[in-house]
């Protein structure tokens, strides 16, 4: 099984400088990783992708604008998806991804709007994209269709659970899901999804799995525990367009930007832990490849390897021993 991690632009809060970025890449490189995905919007994903191969990471790129652009429907998000399929053939990109969970993301497979709402309302979202399940299988085969008239090497997409019966695998190259271990996704229901992707034939990838430094991890699974708090629009531009105002407000103290969604505690143990169940699991199952999620975020709890810099007890598992 290779190994690779995720590097998510909208996790950075904000951006990083392109030395900080080269740090990274070499730091990955250094634990064992293999492989980068790299997700996000507009020219930054691309020039962390030029990084990224020079420094001898292979680098599945995916397009994503729900933090950016919200509420996009299918026909711009179709639009979109083609502009970045087209740039990830001119920089050689290794596998391109024609979206991310874009179930929840895009504004047309449900009546709920916007992604927050869609995640906090979960079972109203999903009894209402089950109602449009069709047009979805029709609108993800019509993206892999697409991207393969401008991108030439593997493309796939990377899927949310309640989404993997809903989608026609014969038309991507890979089939890959983001497949987090907890306890509302415990190790049987865990293992005998792994075997019904791999009954399509294909190579199977885990483009998503990890856990929040947290000692609630197990219980609290894929969920964000942090939000940003409330401001008034004015306030919100002026942070979007003040980045490094940002970063200094999150190093000196978090809380006034964000605000607990989930009640938790700070554990680097538990994170480890479970983290080695999980690549036990994925190994004897034998996938292609996994990417951890992710690589580092602005708060220290929740699933990042690394934080400021620092490497969490997590990371101490990689490189994998033979």
């Amino acid at each position: 099984m290779k190994l690779g991690i995720n590097y998510l632009f909208e996790s950075m809060y904000p951006f990083k400088s392109l030395l900080e970025i080269r740090k990274d890449l070499e730091e990955m490189r250094k634990y064992g990783f293999e492989g980068i995905r790299i997700t996000g919007n507009g020219s930054w994903p691309l020039k962390i992708a030029r990084e990224a191969k020079r420094t001898g990471l292979q680098v599945w790129l995916c397009p994503r604008f729900v933090h950016s652009e919200p509420e996009l429907g299918t026909r711009e998000y179709l639009e979109k998806m083609k502009e970045f399929a087209e740039a990830a053939e001119k920089e050689n990109i290794d596998v391109f991804l024609v979206g991310n969970e874009l179930g929840v993301e895009i504004r047309d497979f449900a009546e709920i709007q916007g992604y927050e709402n869609r995640c906090e309302n979960w079972q109203r979202f999903e009894n209402e994209f089950r109602q449009r399940e069709n047009i979805f299988r029709e609108y993800l085969t019509s993206l892999a269709k697409e991207a393969k008239k401008f991108f030439s090497g593997p493309v796939t997409y990377a899927a949310g659970t309640w989404e993997l019966d809903s989608i026609n695998w014969s038309e991507f190259d890979i089939v890959s899901a983001n497949l987090y271990l907890w306890k509302g996704f415990a190790e049987k229901q865990y293992e005998e999804t792994l075997e019904k992707l791999k009954k399509h034939g294909k190579p199977v990838v885990i483009t998503e799995f990890g856990f929040t430094s947290t000692k609630e991890a197990w219980e609290i699974g894929p969920r964000h525990i942090y939000g940003m708090r409330e401001f008034p629009l004015s306030i919100r531009n002026f942070l979007v367009f003040h980045p490094k105002i940002v970063r200094r407000t999150l190093k000196l103290n978090p809380r006034i930007l964000l605000k607990t969604k989930i009640p938790h505690h700070y554990d680097e143990k538990t994170q480890e832990r479970l983290m080695q169940r999980n690549l036990q699991i994925l190994t004897k199952a034998g996938v292609t490849y996994a990417f951890v999620h992710q690589w580092s975020e602005p708060w220290k709890a929740s699933f990042g390897l690394t934080h400021n810099g620092i490497p969490k007890k997590a990371l101490s598992l990689f490189p994998l021993k033979p």
